[in-house]
This record gives C-alpha cells, sequence and structure tokens, in this order.
C-alpha cells in the first residue's frame, strides 16, 4: 500500500470524505414517518411503562461505549436512512428498516451510530459487488474504474484472477508520479518484499485459493486505504496512522527492512568468501609446509649417505 499510496490515495480518501460529509449533512431528526430507533432516551420517553425497565437496561449498555466526541461525529439511522436514499444504494423491499439494519452491521462500537471509522468500512463492503458502477452515488465509481484497469493490465491471461506472483512480477512496471515508497529498490531478483504480496493476498481471498477476482482486489485496495487512514473521529491525509516512518528512511526513498536485510546478506556472503579464502590459503600453507618438509628428509637422507 506504501507503493500505491501515489497512484490511489488522494482520489480514495476525496471519496470517503464526501460519503461521511455528505452523510453528516442530512437532517438528523425523526420524523412523522421515521424515527431513530437507537435514540434510546426518546424510545424511554415515549415508550409503555412495563417496556421502560428493559429499555433502561439497552441504554446503561450503550452509555459503556458512549464517546461524546466520536458521537457528535457520528451519523444516527435518519441520516443514514436519507443517505442511502440519495446515494441510491441498494434497498431491499422487504426490509422493515433499512437504515437500522445498516447501522446495526457496521456499528462497531455499538453507540447506535455510524462514525467516520463505521460508516466508510459500511460504504465498501455493503457495495463491494457495484464498487465503480454509474447505478450509484458514491460508490467509488472513478476511483474503483482506475483500480480494474489495473487488475486488468495484471491479469494478462484474461482469467478473471491474479496471484501474487502475477502482481510481483507485474507491479514493477507501473509508471507512478514519484520514486518514493518502492518496493523493487533492490531489484525484482532479490524478492524482499514478496511477503507484502502474499499478504494482500492473502486478506482478500475469497472466491479461489492464492488469487483475487477483480472485485476482491478492488475492495482489498479500497480497506486497505481505509484500515490505514480512517479513524473513528476522522479521515487522515497525511501518514500519522500508517507507520510508514516505521518502514522508509532517507526522504522514504530507503526501504528500511529491504536494506537491512540486504546489508545482512552482504555481509555473509563476504564472510563466506572471506572463509573460502582462508580455507585455500590454508591449504597452500600445508601444501607448501609437506613440500618442505619432504625436500628436509630427502636432504637429510643424502647427507647420512
Amino acid at each position: 500500500m506504501d507503493y500505491w499510496d501515489p497512484l490511489f490515495r488522494t482520489e480514495i480518501l476525496n471519496e470517503m470524505k464526501s460519503i461521511h460529509n455528505s452523510t453528516m449533512h442530512e437532517d438528523p431528526e425523526s420524523t412523522p414517518e421515521y424515527n431513530d430507533v437507537f435514540d434510546f432516551a426518546g424510545r424511554i420517553a415515549n415508550a409503555p411503562p412495563e417496556k421502560q425497565d428493559s429499555l433502561m437496561r439497552d441504554l446503561k449498555k450503550f452509555e459503556k461505549t458512549y464517546d461524546p466526541i466520536i458521537f457528535k461525529l457520528s451519523a444516527n439511522s435518519v441520516q443514514v436512512m436519507k443517505a442511502m436514499r440519495r446515494f441510491k444504494w441498494f434497498i431491499d423491499p422487504g426490509m422493515a428498516d433499512f437504515a437500522a439494519d445498516f447501522v446495526t452491521r457496521y456499528d462497531i462500537n455499538h453507540d447506535g451510530r455510524l462514525n467516520p471509522k463505521e460508516m466508510i468500512l459500511g460504504s465498501i463492503i455493503f457495495n463491494k459487488g457495484i464498487l465503480g458502477s454509474k447505478k450509484c452515488n458514491h460508490c467509488y465509481t472513478k476511483i474503483a474504474r482506475k483500480i480494474g484497469a489495473l487488475f486488468t493490465y495484471l491479469d494478462c491471461g484474461e482469467t478473471g484472477f491474479v496471484s501474487a506472483d502475477q502482481m510481483w512480477k507485474g507491479l514493477d512496471a507501473l509508471k507512478r508520479p514519484t520514486s518514493q515508497y518502492n518496493l523493487w529498490g533492490y531489484g525484482n531478483s532479490e524478492n524482499i518484499r514478496t511477503n507484502a504480496i502474499n499478504d494482500f493476498i492473502l486478506k482478500n481471498e475469497k472466491a479461489k485459493d492464492a488469487f483475487v477476482s477483480k472485485e476482491e482486489f478492488i475492495s482489498g485496495i479500497l480497506l486497505a486505504v481505509w484500515d490505514r487512514q480512517v479513524s473513528e473521529n476522522s479521515i487522515l491525509d497525511d501518514d500519522s496512522r500508517n507507520l510508514k516512518k516505521l518502514r522508509w528512511s532517507d526522504n522514504n526513498m530507503v526501504d528500511t527492512a529491504a536494506y537491512t536485510y540486504v546489508k545482512a546478506i552482504t555481509k555473509a556472503k563476504l564472510e563466506e568468501e572471506e572463509k573460502k579464502r582462508f580455507a585455500r590459503w590454508e591449504r597452500e600453507r600445508l601444501k607448501k609446509e609437506r613440500l618442505a618438509k619432504r625436500l628436509w628428509n630427502q636432504q637429510m637422507g643424502m647427507t647420512s649417505g
């Protein structure tokens, strides 16, 4: 993902921000047609007396995960309902409350709302099958098509799947706007960072072992950016969360782990060569020593005669 960031990250983050901002701009107030089912205070006040104890227990559970700062940055089910309709995301006509179902699916901290991290996660997974489609809004249409074009380039056999080997051999030729974060800085022949490609495959393979489909490839990149750049209270443009500084040095030109690996391998090769030179020197020394001893013995024999 460090290698891909210069190509995709800005566009992906812009779309993520737009999704969150558009959702938050929706009016959060309940209407006669739709109430926020997770508005515990309102539900308790309007509930029959026999149900209030049960609702109070639910409220106490909610209070354990309540963070006022994150709560204010989070969308309630009313906003989610309005946003999903405006975005033209799929709405199951047989579902009684699609917005409540969406919130329940992606409400990781169980506070009854969707903060930026939860809302963006939902925007990717919920729309996984139609990412890049023009049939809906905020479905990562432009960037998903750009990522899809990269997949097509890698899938030279047109099988509908790419392997780690195809990615490793094909991505090195990718044209990027920078020389930073180059996984191939020490050359493909070293195979130093193949674990990064393998990790991507393992995390996203579903349809076929050791391969990713186009859908998995696109969603995998989006989810990776989400994991690296989105927190519970913000969508980050910088590298404060993705830990790049631990992997790169010298203005992001040197892969620290790869450099350490090459340095260790080079040292080991030099030590091995030194051992071989010493072994050759030792053999020559012993050879000369045996020859000198033989000549000495011959000389001594001649003297005695």
